[in-house]
């Protein structure tokens, strides 16, 4: 009974072992060292083949896809010439709220990814960055295979970030860099992008275009304003997710060229953006055709520089612009006031009461009397009133009665401060 045991033991005991060496299981040291599996090149081979100007390349990581596309420096791009002057001038810092920029140090960068969210779920699958070197402007875009090669693809952006100091984006604060962060804090990579200087144009293409576009998308803006018309290889940024989706299924890179344009375009259009602005802060004269040739509106336009540099404002330019009402130059007028531009915003307050305009006649008034103490001068803006509400044939018998006690009143009060004061 004992021997029918052991060998019952033994044969299935030899059954075990055969079935583990079928496995690769093996008694002991092996045979040979152990080789980690090679990795795939299939894929990558399959992006060489749909980009063309494309190479693999390595680095502390491993292999990464870097596709290269290179304009001269005289391609104009819409209605911008990429090979312009950009003059620093204080209306154009303050009009990206920056200081002075260099634009071969800048790097404009837009990104891909797997999903709208910057949690640890989504992921970047593309990133064009953009640059200008010597005569040339040239959009480097990294493609990721798969997840295997995140880190390098992660690590290669981190040294290109290194080389520019500055980031041009478009609501990159909002959504690009976090996205990035979020797959750095997942793969425990430091935080590279806090090295870097960002200029964001989404916050200055909605302060100064809001009200003329009926949105501020970067589509919008290239359409109106940048004038540029994307050709038959766009595909919609919003169809980047499934066609990503698409290719890590069929290892077909031809999937992702026409994301690949879009996201080209996109980096391209960056950097004419930022040229752009920096031809409207130059440009010295502002009248009906500047303002539609650049789809701005003239209320915002003035609006927003009087708030970012109110010393750079043309008032006289402003105030005999006829797309600006009375009503919008109040508004220029009270922004001036706001950031304490006193004499701009009297200007303004007396070129309108000349003009008429009781309102105006009544603010003019109010800062001779509390911001000038110029007794003289408010009188007489208050008299100008009285005056103008006597002609007026709209407003009712007894609201003009109330209103012109009021202003007599504060005729009478002005005239006891300068009594007072012994003018």
């Amino acid at each position: 009974m004992v021997q029918e045991i052991d060998d019952f033991q033994k044969n299935n005991m030899s059954d075990i072992l055969s079935q583990l060496k079928n496995l690769g299981v093996t008694l002991g040291m092996p045979e040979k060292p152990y080789e980690p599996p090679k990795q795939p090149v299939d894929i990558f081979h399959a992006l060489e083949k749909a980009f063309p100007n494309g190479n693999i390349d390595e680095n502390f990581y491993g292999p990464y896809f870097i596709n290269r596309c290179v304009y001269p420096k005289s391609y104009t791009h819409g209605r911008v010439r990429l090979n312009q002057d950009l003059i620093n001038s204080r209306l154009f810092s303050t009009m990206i709220d920056f200081g002075e920029i260099n634009i071969q140090e800048t790097l404009a960068m837009d990104t891909e990814t797997s999903g709208l969210s910057a949690n640890s779920a989504s992921f970047v699958f593309m990133i064009g960055m953009g640059h200008f070197i010597e005569d040339q402007y040239v959009v480097e875009q990294l493609i990721l295979p798969d997840l295997t090669y995140e880190k390098a693809f992660l690590y290669q952006i981190e040294t290109t970030f290194a080389r520019y100091p500055i980031l041009l984006t478009y609501n990159g604060k909002s959504f690009d860099i976090p996205m990035i962060r979020g797959r750095c804090n997942f793969h425990m990579i430091p935080d590279f992008c806090s090295e870097n200087q960002h200029v964001d144009l989404l916050p200055i293409a909605r302060k100064f275009w809001n009200k003329s576009l009926p949105n501020c998308r970067l589509s919008t803006m290239e359409k109106e304003v940048l004038k540029i018309q994307r050709d038959d290889q766009e595909v919609p940024g919003f169809m980047a997710p499934e066609l990503y989706r698409d290719f890590l299924n069929t290892s077909d890179g031809s999937v992702l060229t026409g994301i690949a344009y879009h996201n080209e375009i996109d980096v391209l259009s960056l950097s004419a953006f930022l040229l752009l602005l920096n031809q409207i802060a130059q440009s010295e004269k502002r009248d009906s055709d500047f303002f539609s040739d650049y789809v701005l509106s003239g209320p915002d336009f003035y609006r927003n520089s009087a708030l970012l540099d109110p010393e750079e404002t043309d008032i006289q330019s402003f105030l005999t612009n006829p797309y600006m009402s009375n009503h919008d130059k109040q508004k220029v007028a009270g922004t001036f006031l706001k950031i304490g531009a006193k004499e701009k915003a009297i200007q303004i307050y007396k070129a309108l009461a000349d003009e008429g305009d009781l309102k105006s006649c009544l603010q003019a008034a109010y800062l001779y009397e509390k911001e000038f103490r110029n007794y003289d001068l408010a009188i007489m803006y208050l008299q100008k009133g009285v005056e103008l509400l006597n002609q007026d044939e709209i407003l009712g018998k007894w609201s003009k009665i109330d209103r012109m006690k009021k202003i007599n009143q504060m005729i009478e009060k002005n005239k006891e401060k300068k009594q007072k004061n012994g003018e």
